[in-house]
Formats: structure tokens, C-alpha cells, sequence
């Protein structure tokens, strides 16, 4: 029954984000398939795993059907548990020009599985809901739908960095406290005036972050244990073999529940 129930919700929040794209968009969204998925997949992916970190999606095929469409897409990102590769696929099934479904075709999770919670689904009906009667009041002439998608400048986020700077691409390495550890993350790709989330929840007042590009650095006081060259998320309070102690800036959030970096000249 609960995955009945939770099967249901995601087709309501999908077939609504749909929906409240006007038809030019979906047509647009049928030329350009990888720009439609990457404008709701973050959200979709922290449904999925609330706790995880969304990295990127990819539209692996679109096949033609009677009536419409099959459009196959990963989305991918990292593990909260051991830093290791997450991913799941999904099938939307585009039918006469809207959503009729959405499978999951195939995950790697071990532990938990995709959309493994009716809460966190709850939780984000509230806050989609609570935004579009904030930024689109209804009107008794146009009824306006459940959800009106963020633009893709404005994601959900707790803690974002974004690249204001001249570099054309910075590399970001970013710590946090969890459950009483310090974790170090990295490396996050970031091109010229885009932003990436590091944390989707700003649960304390001190994170910290290090940050380089093609020319400049940005590091400041605080010495965390940071691999040079790979992918990497450690909690251990000592450096593992290949790891170096690397400078991060201090940021104070004071009590915001949101907070975003800017890295400039």
C-alpha cells in the first residue's frame, strides 16, 4: 500500500510540473530533452534521497510510441553513507502532449531504495505548494496549478556556492558537521556564473569551503584533510594515505536557514 501511495505522489508533483509549463515550453522541452530533465531533476533526484547529493542527469533515449513518447533518463549523484556513486533511471512516459507515467527502471541502491518515504514526499507537496501560493496567487478567472517550477537560477537549497568570478571553472571542496563529524567533500565543478548546492539544509551555524581556479584560490584559516587530484568524502579526523591538509574558508550562517556564497575577483 505505501508504495502504491507513494507512487501516486510522484506522478501527481510530475504530471502537475508538466502541466504548469505553457505548450511552447513542452514543445521546446521535446527539442531540447537534456535542458526539460535538468530543470526538474534535482528536485526529482532529492526526492528520491532526501540525504544524498544530486550531481547530474542524462536522457539515455527517447523513443517514439503511439501517442507520444518514452523518454529514459539517469539521474546521478553520491551516497550520504559512504560518498560512493547513487543513480537511478526513470521512464517518464510523455503521452498527447502530457505525463501519463513515470517507472523507475533501474537503481544501484543497497540500503535504501528510490522514494523510500511517504514523509519526505509530504514535506515537499507542503513547500511546493506553499511557494506557488506565494509567488502565483490564484486567480478566480485562471485557476492556477499545485506547482509552478523554480526557475532554474533559484533551486531549493539550504547552502549554495556560485561562481561569480572571471574563472571560466572552479573546483570547490566544502566541510560540514554531521551527526557530531566534520565531513569534507570535493570536488564540485563550477562554470562561470552558475551555482552548485552544497547542502540542501543549513543545520549549523559554521561551514567551510576551499575553492580554485585556472588562476585564483580562494582559502582561508582552517585546515581540513582534502584529496589533491580525486573525488573524495571523509569524516575521519586524520588525513588518509593521498590526503593533504588544505586552508578552507570560514562561513558563518548565523541562524539562516539559507545561505549562498558568491565567489568573486
Amino acid at each position: 500500500m505505501m508504495h502504491r501511495v507513494i507512487a501516486v505522489a510522484l506522478l501527481v508533483f510530475l504530471v502537475a510540473t508538466l502541466t504548469a509549463v505553457p505548450s511552447s515550453a513542452r514543445k521546446s522541452a521535446e527539442d531540447d530533452p537534456k535542458g526539460f530533465v535538468e530543470s526538474i531533476a534535482e528536485t526529482v533526484y532529492a526526492w528520491a534521497w532526501p540525504s544524498a547529493e544530486y550531481e547530474s542527469a542524462s536522457v539515455k533515449s527517447i523513443d517514439p510510441v503511439a501517442g507520444g513518447y518514452d523518454v529514459l533518463v539517469k539521474l546521478s549523484g553520491k551516497s550520504a553513507f559512504d560518498g560512493g556513486d547513487l543513480w537511478l533511471v526513470l521512464v517518464f512516459k510523455l503521452r498527447n502532449g502530457s505525463l501519463a507515467d513515470v517507472k523507475v527502471s533501474a537503481h544501484n541502491a543497497i540500503l535504501v531504495p528510490p522514494f523510500a518515504t511517504v514523509k519526505a514526499l509530504g514535506q515537499l507537496i507542503a513547500e511546493l505548494a506553499a511557494e506557488q501560493s506565494y509567488r502565483s496567487p490564484p486567480k478566480a478567472s485562471s485557476p492556477q496549478p499545485l506547482y509552478q517550477p523554480r526557475p532554474r537560477s533559484e533551486p531549493s537549497f539550504g547552502w549554495r556556492i556560485c561562481n561569480k568570478s572571471t574563472e571560466p571553472e572552479v573546483w570547490v571542496a566544502y566541510s560540514y558537521l554531521d551527526g557530531g563529524d566534520w565531513v569534507t567533500k570535493g570536488w564540485r565543478k563550477i562554470e562561470r556564473g552558475r551555482c552548485s548546492v552544497m547542502l540542501r539544509q543549513v543545520k549549523n551555524r559554521y561551514m567551510y569551503y576551499y575553492a580554485e581556479g585556472p588562476k585564483k584560490v580562494w582559502s582561508g584559516g582552517m585546515k581540513l584533510c582534502t584529496h589533491p587530484k580525486e573525488k573524495f568524502a571523509n569524516r575521519k579526523k586524520t588525513c588518509p594515505a593521498g590526503f593533504k591538509l588544505y586552508r578552507y574558508v570560514e562561513v558563518d550562517a548565523g541562524a539562516s536557514p539559507r545561505w549562498t556564497t558568491n565567489l568573486v575577483d
